[in-house]
Order: C-alpha cells, then sequence, then structure tokens
C-alpha cells in the first residue's frame, strides 16, 4: 500500500488566519481537497471573497463531489455542462465544452 499524499494550505486576511492540510490518495487529489478546504474557510468567514479563481462565492469553483461514485459524479457533471451551455446560449457567449 502507498502512502498518502498531503497539501498544506493556508488563508490569511479574513480576520482569522487559518491554515491546515488535506490529504488524497495522490498528489493532485491532495491540491484539489486543498483549495476545496480554503473554499470553505472562506465561506464560513463570511467575507465575499471574487475574481481570484472564480466569481463564485467563496472564490473557488465547487468541484464535483466523486464520493458518491462515478455514475453520481458524471450525472452532475452532464447536468453543470447542459446548464453552462443553455446560459451562455442565452447571452451568444461561445463555448467549447
Amino acid at each position: 500500500m502507498g502512502r498518502d499524499w498531503a497539501c498544506s494550505y493556508e488563508v490569511i486576511g479574513l480576520g482569522q488566519d487559518l491554515e491546515g492540510q488535506a490529504f488524497g490518495i495522490d498528489s493532485v487529489q491532495a491540491l484539489l481537497m486543498a483549495v476545496q478546504a480554503a473554499r470553505a474557510h472562506v465561506l464560513n468567514s463570511g467575507v465575499t471573497l471574487t475574481g481570484v479563481c472564480s466569481d463564485e462565492p467563496g472564490g473557488f469553483s465547487r468541484l464535483v463531489p466523486a464520493f458518491f461514485g462515478l455514475e453520481f459524479a458524471t450525472h452532475v457533471g452532464a447536468i453543470i455542462d447542459r446548464e453552462v451551455a443553455s446560459f451562455a446560449a442565452r447571452r451568444s457567449v461561445p463555448l467549447d465544452i
């Protein structure tokens, strides 16, 4: 069995600095979990942060949860793709997804 990977993160400048570690089975999963942990800290702080990586609340894009399995993640991903395409069509924005 291999060892889990860890990715440290820090959220500073929101009144209370927060830091932690997120873990994954590989370096990419650990990084993605760290971004989601930082997102959660920003959301819980009550501070509005946009324009960093996303204009979504929390400043970071939300990931499609995969812990319910591939079928669920594929289903939710397809719903998101349809909504993005519909939104872009209503605004005449070219979209290549």
